[in-house]
């Protein structure tokens, strides 16, 4: 609000977009097995700091680009598109994700030394056929150096795939910054002008 009462709130919006697509970068390069929640901190942040600049003043621009008597069909169709977008982002990032798992898991099992050759299709396998909360459990029993090869393999595939989703949504979210250029400026009437105008001046 206080940007947004000294900037032209599409600048805020734009910013916002920008510390979206830094905030999702960042977060490709800190994410790792050995991440922790300060390694990451930073990154949440940014990408936080840019939802707030964004999500409010969106909603702003779009109710203050109507006339009052259509405010309410504006914000519904807002809502409703918003649900949508966000509906086709979450399926089209967890498509990546989902699809890239297993490939990711065959190459890092097949360029695996520790791994006898003999032994990775079979592995793979096994892998593929094993479901997120089994695999937790076998890699809290890790009790010999294969095992823990594998295991190894297996969470840096889940980073890898986790990496390629984020960079699908940096592609959406860098478009979004591009587009918000477009966006028309608008000067939002702040409270007291709009009170100032419904009122009649009394000579």
């Amino acid at each position: 609000g206080i940007l947004a009462s000294k900037f032209n709130p599409k600048w805020v919006v734009t910013g916002g977009m920008f510390m979206l697509a830094i905030g999702i970068y960042l977060l490709t390069q800190s994410i790792s097995t050995s991440a922790t929640n300060f390694s990451l901190a930073p990154a949440l942040i940014i990408f936080g700091v840019g939802i707030g600049m964004t999500s409010s003043q969106l909603t702003n621009i779009i109710l203050s680009s109507v006339p009052p008597y259509l405010a309410g069909e504006a914000s519904a169709a807002n809502s409703a598109i918003r649900q949508v977008g966000t509906s086709i982002g979450i399926a089209v990032i967890g498509v990546v994700l989902a699809g890239t798992i297993n490939p990711n898991i065959t190459n890092r099992i097949n360029n695996d030394g520790m791994i006898p050759s003999s032994m990775k299709s079979s592995v793979i396998q096994n892998i593929q056929n094993i479901s997120i909360e089994n695999n937790h459990k076998i890699q809290q029993s890790i009790d010999n150096p294969l095992t823990e090869a594998i295991s190894h393999d297996v969470k840096d595939a889940f980073v890898t795939s986790s990496q390629q989703a984020m960079l699908m949504a940096l592609i959406f979210v860098t478009t979004g910054a591009i587009v918000s250029f477009l966006i028309p400026s608008i000067r939002l009437i702040s409270w007291q002008d709009r009170n100032r105008a419904q009122k009649p001046e009394i000579n």
